[in-house]
């Protein structure tokens, strides 16, 4: 188990932070003032950190980390198609999960409690009414549901909200709140990239007469649809939302109409994008790597599902089982075939050049990673907190209800 209270952030991770945060901090690393500069900083890091990440200094690989925050996000999901509650509490719990897990270890928080953990939690940044009786319930069922539970052994487990399993889950839910709300520093500023992508073409559209209503109706859909798949995926560790969401509309201007409309031969789509885009802070190279993130992780995890499973129908894509027609939104086509032939960029780069090919691998990053890695990362809040620990992970085995070694 790690050591109690908040780390300090070491040297070599003070030197990645901006130059004028950086050059304000204190000398004193443990200093109050100086964990309040380091969370101050953007919720953003090269791939290299990100891949480093406490769940892979405790032995898992970064495939495994990646696959279970996949399982959180299909959990998640399925709490919403159960609910019926706004995509936005959705894509919130799913940014705080991936902060959450820069941090923290999966092996010491369970993945599919700190799913429902963070899903409680947005429910109040986004002010939305959600009971915690109705949500461990959902949770409950969805978690049997993804086991392929029979409907009888679902019947006979189902949650007694007087009896001890839900007395231990309703403890755990909100220990693990307030592990979250420390672990982020209680940062609630939280921006969606499906948002920032409408925003974009309202800008575009204003700026220039080229970007007509009907290329950003279609264009906007698109994107948005791809904003929400994105969300199971690191896009939002490793870039802002407004740059994620620019990506999505370069890819989704490649995909339906092969190029991307420029307002002239001198001024490219990113550079209209003022305010929310600044000049020079993108390249094409950038927004085709973004493309490139989403390609992979929609082919590894056949996201969307709605499109997969309409493939794989009876009656075909497009149509639902009752024989009408529905719109199922495609995943990103292989990025390779337009944008400059480049990889997934590093943020640490400036977003001028390539990324090095030892910068996507986890053991090529070299001795590096381990001083990055371990900036500023805080497990428990007191000595206390570290016996509560111990009774929670008790009552989680004895419960049997999160699994926190299998996709569940």
């Amino acid at each position: 188990m790690r050591k109690a209270g908040v780390a300090s952030a070491p040297a070599s991770a003070a030197s990645s932070a901006p130059t004028s945060l950086a050059s304000s901090a204190p000398s004193t690393p443990s200093s109050p003032l100086a964990r309040m500069m380091e969370r101050m900083l953007p919720w953003h890091w090269p791939e290299e950190a990100v891949q480093a990440c406490p769940s892979v200094e405790d032995g898992m690989s970064h495939a495994e980390v990646l696959e279970r925050k996949h399982h959180a996000y299909v959990f998640i999901e399925e709490m919403r198609n159960g609910i019926k509650f706004q995509p936005i509490v959705a894509s919130t719990a799913m940014v705080l999960y991936h902060r959450f897990y820069h941090y923290q270890s999966m092996k010491q928080f369970k993945w599919k409690e700190m799913a429902w953990c963070c899903l409680f939690t947005a429910f109040k940044i986004e002010e939305k009414v959600m009971k915690m009786e109705s949500l461990l319930k959902w949770s409950h069922h969805v978690s049997c549901k993804l086991t392929k539970m029979s409907p009888q052994d679902m019947e006979r487990n189902k949650l007694d909200v007087h009896g001890r399993q839900f007395f231990e889950m309703k403890e755990r839910l909100q220990f693990n709140e307030r592990v979250l709300l420390q672990t982020i520093g209680f940062d609630m500023d939280v921006k969606q990239a499906g948002f920032m992508v409408i925003a974009l073409v309202k800008t575009l559209k204003q700026r220039n007469p080229k970007y007509t209503a009907a290329w950003g109706k279609r264009v906007a859909k698109m994107a948005f649809d791809w904003a929400g798949c994105s969300a199971g995926s690191e896009l939002c560790l490793l870039h802002k939302p407004e740059v994620v969401a620019l990506g999505l509309l370069y890819g989704a201007a490649h995909d339906l109409f092969g190029e991307v409309v420029h307002p002239s031969d001198t001024e490219k789509m990113w550079d209209a994008a003022q305010p929310l885009i600044q000049p020079g802070e993108v390249t094409e190279r950038l927004l085709h790597s973004i493309m490139v993130h989403l390609f992979e992780y929609c082919q590894r995890f056949k996201e969307p599902r709605a499109f997969w499973r309409s493939k794989s129908a009876p009656q075909g894509p497009g149509v639902d089982d009752k024989g009408k027609k529905v719109e199922v939104v495609p995943p990103p086509q292989d990025p390779s075939r337009y944008g400059p032939d480049a990889k997934r960029l590093s943020s640490s780069d400036g977003h001028a050049g390539l990324a090095s090919a030892s910068s996507h691998t986890v053991g090529g990053a070299g001795s590096a990673l381990s001083s990055v890695s371990s900036a500023g990362r805080p497990v428990v809040a007191s000595a206390a907190h570290s016996g509560a620990m111990e009774v929670v992970a008790a009552g989680a085995a004895a419960s049997g209800v999160a699994d926190g070694a299998g996709a569940g």
